[in-house]
C-alpha cells in the first residue's frame, strides 16, 4: 500500500451498483481476462488496490476515520455544520457523504480483488498475489460488517454491475466465514515480508503477520456481539501467539517515537504490522484533520478529528502514554493557548485537547492540501498482545501468559504491573488497555460494539445524544444504494 498513484483501476463514475459504474474499455489492459497475466503485472495490480482506492477521501484520507473514529467517545469535532458534523453528533441522514464514500471504496476495492483473483488463479507463482488479493477482500468486508452489518452484498466474484442476482447476505457470520477463508490462505501464502527485511517487516503490503493479526481480530469479534460463539476466545489467543511465535514484531522501547518520525526511515518499525505508506508525492490530510484550526495560523490544522476530555481524564497522569497521546497546550509565539481556551477559536464546541499521534510539524508537510506523508497504521503489535490478554482471559482465566502480555504495555509506559486480579478485573484492565495504548487508531467504536457497551456509552456522549439511537450502532445503505437496487434499508433508518 505505498502510495505511488501508479494509475486508477476503475473509474467511480457513480455508485458501484449502477451498470455503468463498473462498465470498463473492452480495449483497455484492465479489461478481465486480459490483465494481468505475469508476475509484474499482478503485482501492480496488487499495489493498485491500495494507492488508488484506498488512499482518497473516499477511505482512509478521511471518510474511515469519520465513520470508524469520528463517531466514537474519544472524538469530537469544532465543526458545526455538514456532514462530519452529523457523524460527530449523530444527526446523519442515509444521504451522508461519508456514509456513501466508504461504501462505495469497500467495493471497488473487493471488485478489482475479485478480479485480480480470476485472472491470475492456477498460475504457478501467483499464490503471494493471490493471497494479497484475498486479504483485502477480508479487510475490507471485515470493516463493511462492523459499520454497515449484514445488510450487504457477498461478493466473491468480480462483477460489471450488482443486477437482480445480488441481495445483501443478512447473515453475519456469512461475511466473518468468507473473512476467515480469505485470511487462512493469506496466512499460509502471503510472504513473512515483501522487501526481504524481516528487521522492518512492514512496507504496506499484506503479509503473513497481516493476515494472522486480522484473523485474530475476527475471532476476537467474533466471539462478542452480535453472534457471541464463545469458541472463539481461543482461537483469538491461539491465533495472537502465532503472531507472537514469528519472532519479528515487538514493541519499540519508547511509546512516544512511534509518533515522532512521520515522513522518515525511522517511520516504521518492529511494532508496525500494517501501516498505510504515504510519500511526499500523494500524502494524506488526516494529519491535518488532527491539528485544531489554530496550530500554525489555520494553515496546517482543520480540527475534524479533537480528542475527547472525557478520554484525557481516564489516562493517569504517571502513564507516558499520556503526554505521547495528547496536547493540551500551543504555544504560538506570542502567546500560549490551551484547549480550554477553544485553542483561541470561536467555536464553544473546540473547546477538547488535541490528539498529538497525528500532530506533523509544519516543515514536514508537503504544499499539496495541507497534508503530509506520514503513514495511518492498521495493525501494531501492541493490539496483538491486547488480544492474547483479553481472549487468554475470557477462556482461562487470567493465567501467567494474559499477565505477561498486557504487562508488557504497562511496563513501557511506566505503569505498575498488574496482579492477583479476578477474572472480571482483569477484563476491565483490559478494556481500559485498548484506550490507554491504541486511542485515536480507529479501535474505540468497535471495540464498544463487541463488548455490547457501545449503547451505555454512546447514549451519555455530549455530543451524540444530539441524535443518537440504538440502531446506529451500524450505518444505513447509502441513500444512492438504495435508489439503485430497490433494497430494503438497514432497521431503524
Amino acid at each position: 500500500m505505498k502510495v505511488f498513484k501508479l494509475f486508477t483501476l476503475l473509474i467511480a463514475a457513480g455508485l458501484f451498483s449502477c451498470e455503468d459504474f463498473l462498465e470498463e474499455d473492452p480495449q483497455s489492459l484492465l479489461a478481465p481476462g486480459t490483465f494481468p497475466s505475469t508476475p509484474a503485472e499482478a503485482e501492480v495490480f496488487l499495489n493498485g488496490i491500495g494507492d488508488d482506492d484506498l488512499n482518497s477521501g473516499l477511505y482512509f484520507d478521511e471518510g474511515f476515520f469519520q465513520l470508524a473514529q469520528a463517531s466514537s467517545d474519544e472524538t469530537t469535532s469544532d465543526d458545526t455544520d455538514g456532514s462530519r458534523f452529523e457523524i460527530d453528533h449523530y444527526t446523519f441522514l442515509t444521504s451522508n457523504r461519508h456514509i456513501l464514500q466508504v461504501y462505495e471504496a469497500s467495493f471497488i476495492a473487493i471488485n478489482e480483488a475479485n478480479t485480480l483473483i480470476e485472472a491470475i488463479e492456477g498460475q504457478e507463482w501467483a499464490p503471494r498475489y493471490l493471497a494479497g488479493a484475498r486479504f483485502y477482500r477480508a479487510w475490507m468486508y471485515f470493516n463493511l460488517v462492523r459499520l454497515y452489518g449484514a445488510n450487504i452484498p457477498l461478493l466473491d466474484k468480480s462483477t460489471q454491475s450488482l443486477d437482480a442476482g445480488f441481495e445483501p447476505v443478512g447473515d453475519v457470520e456469512a461475511i466473518y466465514r468468507l473473512i476467515e477463508s480469505d485470511l487462512q490462505y493469506a496466512e499460509v501464502n502471503a510472504p513473512t515480508t515483501w522487501t526481504g527485511n524481516t528487521a522492518i517487516p512492514d512496507d504496506g503490503r499484506p503479509t503473513i503477520g497481516a493476515a494472522k493479526t486480522m484473523l485474530a481480530k475476527l475471532y476476537l469479534t467474533w466471539a462478542g456481539w452480535p453472534v457471541r460463539d464463545n469458541s472463539k476466545w481461543a482461537m483469538a489467543s491461539a491465533k495472537a501467539q502465532e503472531v507472537i511465535d514469528l519472532g519479528i514484531y515487538d514493541l519499540v522501547p519508547d511509546f512516544s517515537t512511534l509518533w515522532t518520525n512521520w515522513g522518515t526511515p525511522q517511520e516504521t518499525t518492529v511494532e508496525n504490522i500494517l501501516a498505510f505508506h504515504y510519500v511526499d508525492q500523494a500524502p494524506t490530510r488526516i494529519t491535518r484533520h488532527f491539528r485544531p484550526n489554530e496550530f500554525g495560523g489555520g494553515n496546517r490544522g482543520t480540527g475534524r478529528f479533537l480528542a475527547s476530555e472525557v478520554t484525557l481524564n481516564q489516562f493517569d497522569d504517571a502513564d507516558l502514554r499520556k503526554a505521547a497521546t495528547f496536547v493540551t497546550t500551543f504555544d504560538t509565539g506570542s502567546e500560549i493557548l490551551t484547549y480550554t481556551d477553544d485553542w483561541g477559536g470561536s467555536n464553544p464546541l473546540a473547546g477538547e485537547p488535541a490528539c498529538i499521534k497525528y500532530d506533523v510539524d509544519n516543515a514536514t508537510y508537503s504544499g499539496t492540501g495541507r497534508a503530509s506523508a506520514a503513514n495511518i497504521n492498521i495493525f501494531r503489535f501492541a493490539e496483538v498482545l491486547l488480544i492474547l490478554a483479553e481472549a487468554e482471559n475470557e477462556t482461562n482465566g487470567p493465567t501467567a501468559a494474559a499477565y505477561d502480555a498486557v504487562n508488557r504495555l504497562r511496563t513501557r509506559a511506566g505503569m505498575p504491573l498488574l496482579s492477583g486480579l479476578s477474572q472480571d478485573d482483569f477484563r476491565t484492565a483490559v478494556r481500559n488497555e485498548w484506550t490507554y495504548e491504541l486511542a485515536y487508531e480507529c479501535k474505540r467504536r468497535f471495540n464498544l460494539a463487541r463488548w455490547e457497551q457501545f449503547d451505555q456509552v454512546m447514549s451519555t456522549d455530549a455530543r451524540a445524544i444530539d441524535g443518537y439511537q440504538p440502531h446506529m450502532i451500524y450505518y444505513p445503505l447509502p441513500e444512492l444504494e438504495i435508489g439503485l437496487t430497490g433494497w430494503e434499508q438497514t432497521d431503524g433508518y
